[in-house]
C-alpha cells in the first residue's frame, strides 16, 4: 500500500504482476499535505505487507495511519528517509521559482517532493 498513485506506480514497475498495490490518494484532486485519513484506509493498511509513503512533511498522515493501523514500523518506508534528502537542490516542478508563491505551501529548505530527484527516486526505487 502506498501514500499516493506516485510510489503507486514505482511499486508496480518494480513488482509487477507479483504485488497487488493500493494507493490511498490516487486522484490529482487530493492533496497529500493535508489528507485525512479515512477508517477503510488504515484497515486496509492493517492488511498490507509493505506501507510506502514520502514523509519529510509530503503526507503527515503517513506515520499517524501505520501506528494506528498496527503495522509494524519494519514493513514501512519513507522515501524522504531513504533517499536521506538534504537540501541544496530546486525543484524542476518549480522552475527555479519560489514554491510558496507556485504552489501554495512552503518547503522550507528541503523540497519534500523526493521523487522530482531523479537520483533521489532511483535509491527509493
Amino acid at each position: 500500500m502506498t501514500t499516493t498513485n506516485v510510489y503507486g506506480d514505482i511499486a508496480n514497475s518494480i513488482g509487477g504482476g507479483k504485488v497487488q498495490v493500493t494507493s490511498i490518494i490516487s486522484k490529482t484532486s487530493q492533496d497529500p499535505h493535508s489528507y485525512e485519513p479515512k477508517p477503510q484506509d488504515k484497515l486496509a493498511l492493517s492488511k498490507a505487507g509493505l506501507a510506502i509513503g514520502n514523509g519529510g512533511g509530503y503526507d503527515p498522515f503517513f506515520d499517524t495511519i501505520t501506528k494506528e493501523s498496527g503495522l509494524s514500523p519494519d514493513r514501512t518506508i519513507q522515501g524522504f528517509d531513504v533517499a536521506e534528502l538534504d537540501g541544496g537542490g530546486e525543484s524542476p516542478a518549480h522552475g527555479g521559482a519560489n514554491a510558496a508563491e507556485t504552489d501554495g505551501h512552503d518547503h522550507g529548505e528541503v523540497n519534500e517532493h523526493a521523487w522530482y530527484n531523479m537520483a533521489a527516486a532511483s535509491k527509493i526505487a
